[in-house]
């Protein structure tokens, strides 16, 4: 008999000489690692919600102090105040919403840098008007966290799909949070985040080959590219799936860019 033969087959239980049953090594094996996997998915859980409530507090006190909590015990170079970098998209949505032109103006930035990115911006911001700085910055704070945890709960998915560890939902949440990137993302205020989500929109429309999804999906990553301008690189993963109709969307929004 073949040693391969009935690998797949279920657990069975074997007798001893003596009549007693014993459960075969491999499915003694399978518990066991089956156990593992639950306490592991249990512990890296409760991990995550300890890592959340502590997340928590630091950003609470920082929002209280205005600048990132012991931020010099970080690999982040804090700036005197949040959201630095996002009161430079505040000031010039604001200038422009009164009929100035950010472009060639002074508007209140409080580095006194100029505007350099793309008009869409001054549209995207333009709810910045409703709200004082301070209060702005922490809508879009809000906002950048909500953004990770879509993406948390995004790369849940796809961890399925691929058939791997399925990680718990707090553990992705707290690991993304605490991590360098979205720490400096939220510190500064930038809008890569932002940048994510419409990838990520693109990403769920490529599967299905259609005009619409094609336009939409194009779309998606020409905005992203006029946000941020690393993004046109994905123009060369629309050439390798052979989509050509989103591909010239996005091309044209790059030469938009490369235009302004």
């Amino acid at each position: 008999m073949s040693p391969w033969r009935g690998r797949n087959r279920e657990p069975t239980t074997a007798r001893t000489r003596h009549g007693k049953q014993q459960t075969e090594p491999w499915r003694s094996s399978f518990l066991g690692q089956v156990l593992l996997n639950k306490l592991g998915a249990r512990a890296l859980a409760v991990a995550g919600i300890v890592l959340l409530v502590l997340c928590a507090w630091w950003w609470t006190l920082s929002v209280k102090r205005n600048h990132l909590a012991n931020g010099q015990r970080t690999w982040i170079p804090p700036a005197n105040v949040l959201g630095i970098d996002f009161l430079n998209n505040y000031y010039a949505a604001r200038h422009w919403h009164k009929g100035g032109d950010p472009y060639h103006e002074q508007f209140g930035d409080p580095l006194r840098r100029p505007f350099i990115y793309a008009p869409v911006m001054l549209v995207l911001f333009g709810w910045c008007r409703f709200f004082s700085a301070w209060q702005a910055v922490i809508v879009w704070m809000a906002a950048l966290t909500l953004m990770t945890v879509i993406a948390a709960v995004m790369c849940g998915r796809n961890r399925k799909q691929l058939n791997l560890w399925p990680l718990p939902l707090p553990f992705v949440v707290a690991a993304l949070l605490c991590s360098t990137p979205i720490a400096f993302e939220m510190e500064r205020g930038n809008c890569d985040m932002l940048v994510l989500m419409l990838l990520l929109l693109a990403g769920a429309l490529l599967p299905k080959r259609s005009l619409g999804n094609d336009v939409l999906a194009g779309g998606c990553l020409a905005l992203a590219v006029w946000i941020k301008v690393y993004a046109g690189v994905l123009g060369l993963g629309l050439l390798a799936l052979r989509r050509p109709r989103a591909c010239r969307l996005h091309g044209a929004g790059l030469r938009r860019v490369r235009s302004g």
